[in-house]
């Protein structure tokens, strides 16, 4: 079973972002990135494991949001189309 998770993130003082692009590479192949630092991801694991798996590709300082979202209300404005046409189509 497949969850949706909204994740965001703050890099404090070392900005590898990179690094946390390929953790969520690694998390999931079918996500978006609506707004910068911003992911909705769709995955099988639980919000506690996205946190860990993330937490491993930043610093101590850094901060990590994860919370599960259920797609079927949304709302954009100015976000590019591939992106909402991406949400219309998990749901």
């Amino acid at each position: 079973m497949f969850n949706f998770y909204v994740v965001s993130y703050d890099l404090h003082l070392n900005k590898d972002y990179v690094k946390v692009k390929e953790a969520i590479n690694q998390l999931s192949a079918d996500w978006i990135k609506p707004l910068e630092s911003f992911y909705i991801i769709k995955t099988s694991l639980d919000a506690a494991e996205v946190r860990e798996a993330l937490m491993s590709s930043t610093d101590n300082d850094d901060s990590i949001f994860v919370v599960k979202a259920d797609l079927n209300e949304w709302s954009s404005y100015g976000v590019k189309k591939e992106l909402t046409d991406k949400i219309k189509q998990w749901i």
